[in-house]
């Protein structure tokens, strides 16, 4: 209320609770003195009617200010939230401290999609905004302007990657974890090939989905590619992506195994190379044999950016050094390097490009 005490502009206000009972007082706008003995005077003066007779210790809502405000149930704990309108300033008051990491990052990119620019995100004392969050400015207490830098820049020249990839066998669960553990939780959708066994494939999206800040899931049949999103290819499957009009999606099949594996790192790689209307980032991992060395090498040859992990961090250098020896990546680097690299795009030198084949 005092951010509006200077009502010369016009405004909208959406009130939000899970509560029916705070949310059906609010539509009748009427309180008594306890509940209002917190406001100051000047705003109540401003804001509401004090009632007479029967009414006496009772303060209505002023009905001319009813117009300019929307009362909705909202549970912002449900994954998938759609506001009516856009917002330039948002009061979120001592209700994230009672959410898991999972459900108040979820929240916090939902509603970084429904924010103007320079909007205010306010938070209760004890609260605070993830710290990989991007597109916030810390401006002082509990309070964040929101300044999305993408909207100003050319997709063309921009640094961040439109989608990752990684490929990995030996030793490569732990290092996944450890590119992968600072996303911000808004990052690019990654795509994963991991060697492993059936039935342990579930268990490694699991246990990686409980420790990183992303949404990790074994990758399903047309599911549609998403930021923040780590889709590992099934066992016994390859993996691609396919794009649908101006979307892409998972596309899984039960295509023979390629250099020995299904899934196979090569087949992703080699099938994302064929992707032009994409900035791609690709890190081949530690592994045994020389799957995804080929495909890295593709993508490196169609103008993406291309990375191999250097021996003294891998379990087995076995897939980067056939990697390395093909001059297939634009840089050798350790884990931590990589987590860094992946999320920047690069200027290159695009030798060939070939039409997306869908």
């Amino acid at each position: 209320l005092i951010i509006f005490e200077n009502l010369d502009f016009k405004f909208k206000l959406l009130a939000s609770d899970i509560d029916t009972d705070v949310l059906n007082q609010t539509k009748n706008g009427i309180y008594d003195e306890l509940q209002m003995k917190n406001i100051p005077e000047k705003l109540i003066q401003t804001f509401f009617d004090k009632g007479n007779g029967a009414n006496e210790g009772l303060f209505k809502f002023k009905s001319k200010f009813k117009v300019n405000l929307k009362i909705r149930k909202i549970n912002i704990a449900e994954p998938k939230l759609n506001f009516p309108i856009k917002f330039d300033v948002v009061f979120i008051r001592n209700i994230l401290i009672y959410f898991d990491k999972k459900t108040t990052n979820n929240f916090i990119v939902n509603l970084k999609n429904n924010l103007n620019e320079n909007a205010l995100l306010c938070f209760g004392l004890s609260e605070g905004l993830p710290n990989n969050l991007t597109g916030f400015q810390y401006t002082n207490a509990s309070v964040y302007r929101y300044a999305n830098s993408d909207r100003h820049s050319d997709i063309s020249s921009s640094s961040s990657p439109d989608l990752i990839a990684i490929g990995a066998s030996t030793g490569g669960p732990q290092a996944i974890e450890k590119v992968l553990s600072n996303f911000p939780i808004d990052c690019p959708p990654i795509l994963v090939v991991q060697h492993i066994p059936k039935l342990y494939d579930e268990s490694l999206a699991k246990r990686l989905d409980n420790i990183l800040p992303l949404r990790v899931i074994i990758a399903k049949h047309g599911d549609p590619l998403k930021n923040g999103n780590v889709y590992i290819a099934p066992s016994n499957y390859q993996m691609k992506a396919k794009q649908i009009k101006n979307k892409f999606y998972i596309h899984l099949n039960q295509i023979d195994h390629i250099t020995g594996h299904k899934p196979s790192v090569d087949y992703l790689f080699e099938n994302l190379a064929l992707i032009t209307n994409l900035k791609i980032c690709a890190a081949l991992l530690t592994g045994m044999g020389k799957d995804g060395a080929k495909g890295l090498l593709e993508l490196k040859n169609n103008g993406q950016f291309t990375i191999a992990q250097n021996e003294k961090s891998s379990t087995v250098f076995g897939m980067p050094r056939a990697a390395i020896e093909l001059h297939a990546a634009h840089e050798v680097l350790s884990l931590v390097e990589i987590g860094k690299k992946l999320l920047n795009f690069p200027k290159l030198k695009i030798k060939n490009k070939h039409k997306y084949i869908s």
